[in-house]
């Protein structure tokens, strides 16, 4: 029998790999699974894996697990330790804000963006289930973002004050990009510029709301002296695991990874 293998994990979260002759997504037939705790309290969970990459989420950090599939060897693996869980709700994010509504969408990035602050090194910054609007966020380095499941981070559909990047920083490094050349773009509703071990992850949706806005009627143009932003900007970061979320209605691309040339 062959053994399934860990590809990433956080402190919440696994994604394994079943190892299954000829399978490369899906599996050939569904293979019941379970997860135990090995050595600390915690509940057995049970489930069916249908393709080859599998996530386990929810789980309790710094943590050792024991996973078993039918046909397959049993696998143990440890979940990284969390120095503190914080909810954004309690730094003033506000939920369930209307699309429109641009002052609630700034108030809602000062509240994001202070949270991200307040996170301590190792720490998580969780969105709890529901709808939170806002303008764009920036994360910072050693630090995971959690999207629980039910939680959506969407941005507003208004392009009034927007954030925009120029196309060098301070230093003269690349910032904002267009097609791998410097170039002012928008700040992707959430960003990260030499951010180092930051992970991303949960079952929650990050949304662009790009389709209830006019981003996709000028594709190669600009506006205000800017192109359009990304769903997921990671500028010049290094150690970035992302994991299990889901990305929608990007304003340009989804997820875009870029480094300055010259780094």
């Amino acid at each position: 029998m062959t053994q399934p293998f860990l590809i990433v994990q956080s402190a919440r979260t696994a994604a394994l790999c079943l190892v299954v002759p000829g399978a490369r997504y899906s599996l050939p037939q569904p293979l019941t699974w379970r997860l135990l705790p090995l050595g600390h309290a915690g509940p057995e969970r049970q489930g069916t894996a249908r393709s080859v990459v599998m996530l386990l989420d929810g789980l309790e950090p710094g943590q050792r697990f024991r996973f078993e599939a039918e046909g397959l060897e049993p696998f143990d693996f440890e979940t990284q330790p969390c120095s503190g869980l914080l909810d954004a709700a309690n730094f003033g994010f506000a939920g369930d804000t209307p699309l429109d509504d641009m002052d609630a969408a700034r108030n809602n990035a000062e509240a994001l963006s202070k949270a991200v602050v307040a996170t301590p090194e190792g720490g998580t910054l969780q969105l709890g289930p529901g709808t939170w609007t806002s303008f764009p966020v920036g994360l910072k380095s050693r630090m995971t973002l959690r999207l629980a499941p039910g939680a959506v981070l969407r941005a507003p559909s208004g392009r009034s004050g927007w954030p925009i990047f120029p196309a060098h920083d301070h230093a003269g490094g690349m910032l904002g990009s267009w097609e791998g050349l410097p170039s002012a773009c928008f700040a992707a509703p959430l960003h990260a510029v030499a951010a180092e071990h930051l992970t991303i992850e949960g079952q929650g949706i990050l949304d662009g709301s790009a389709e209830r806005a006019d981003w996709w009627s000028w594709p190669k143009e600009t506006r205000d002296g800017a192109r359009r932003p990304r769903g997921l900007h990671l500028i010049s970061c290094r150690d970035v695991k992302l994991l299990g979320f889901t990305i929608r209605n990007a304003a340009s691309w989804t997820i875009h990874p870029c480094r300055d040339a010259t780094d």
